[in-house]
């Protein structure tokens, strides 16, 4: 597979998916809270269905910007997961762009919606079709439309997506996820579903330096957050998170997804790898804010954790 391609994800056990669901399909990890007591920074009480005025504490703000288009796609909660395919809807220029800057039609330009995978789930695991987004073969359910989609891909049985190293997955805590989960082995394929609409089985792919995505997220408290997640990246490579305000994680550089015959995985995009305290952010008061999320390497993210320290 080429640069950042293929199709994989791979929440490690203990991920959800149930929880809240906004448009066409279900949300990530969801905590069961929105927003509440905002005070007026800009943007609205309710977005994309969800109501932004119930849930946080007393004293929490409303710092989604004045003036912008996006609303929720899904729940991100933080503390807990975010999902990289939950970006807000809003469309190119809004809620993405496939560059560092531009217009709709600019930000649309370069995406690659043709490493979408459907698995038939036969015998021998091996039966998945990729390159079918007009589903001659039959159904193959869209996790977004092409119209919001930045260029998401699927884990499927086709590629080899596994998890690249042995150790356990990320599990809710209550203070946000922890490496308690499950243990794997190096090979171990992760989470692939028959129907594809799950976000822990979808991922962003043919990723470009300078691409951004907005994610509207719900801080519950104010504190400092250790940053993890599962993600392929080649070594270097890293991304860059700015909630406004000058509130920011700096730059987070991930190190090289391993590559090995054990762990069954073409290249290091596909060799999936939970990292932990990767970077921190912090947040002097709760409340709803706009996460841009900008690449600055070539890798394919699946989800973020982040984790209260």
């Amino acid at each position: 597979m080429s640069a950042s391609g293929g199709g994989a994800s791979g929440a490690g056990s203990g991920s959800a998916t149930s929880g809240v669901t906004s448009g066409s399909a279900a949300s990530g990890m969801s905590s069961g809270s929105s927003a509440t007591g905002a005070s007026d920074a800009g943007g609205s009480g309710s977005a994309g269905g969800f109501d932004l005025d119930a849930g946080l504490p007393d004293g929490a703000v409303n710092m989604v910007p004045a003036g912008y288009m996006g609303t929720p796609f899904a729940r991100n909660p933080i503390p807990g997961f975010v999902y990289m395919a939950n970006y807000d809807k809003g469309g190119p220029g809004v809620a993405f762009c496939h560059a560092a800057m531009g217009t709709a039609v600019t930000c649309a330009a370069g995406i690659n919606l043709n490493d979408w995978c459907c698995s038939d789930m036969n015998a021998t695991m091996t039966g998945a079709r990729c390159n079918d987004r007009d589903q001659h073969f039959g159904a193959c359910p869209l996790y977004r439309q092409d119209a919001d989609n930045c260029g998401l891909s699927h884990m499927n049985l086709g590629e080899v997506d596994t998890f690249a190293t042995a150790g356990p997955t990320w599990a809710p805590g209550p203070n946000g996820p922890t490496l308690t989960g499950a243990n794997v082995t190096v090979g171990t394929p992760v989470p692939q579903h028959a129907d594809m609409t799950t976000a822990d089985d979808t991922y962003i792919s043919y990723t470009k330096a300078g691409q951004w995505q907005k994610y509207t997220v719900e801080v519950l408290s104010a504190g400092t957050y250790s940053i993890g997640g599962l993600v392929g990246a080649p070594g270097g490579n890293g991304i860059t998170l700015d909630f406004g305000n000058g509130i920011t994680s700096g730059p987070i550089k991930f190190p090289t997804s391993p590559v090995s015959a054990a762990c069954k995985c073409a290249e290091s995009f596909h060799a999936w790898t939970n990292v932990s305290k990767v970077g921190t952010v912090t947040f002097a008061k709760p409340g709803i804010y706009v996460m841009t999320f900008t690449i600055t390497g070539l890798l394919n993210p699946l989800y973020l954790t982040f984790t209260m320290m």
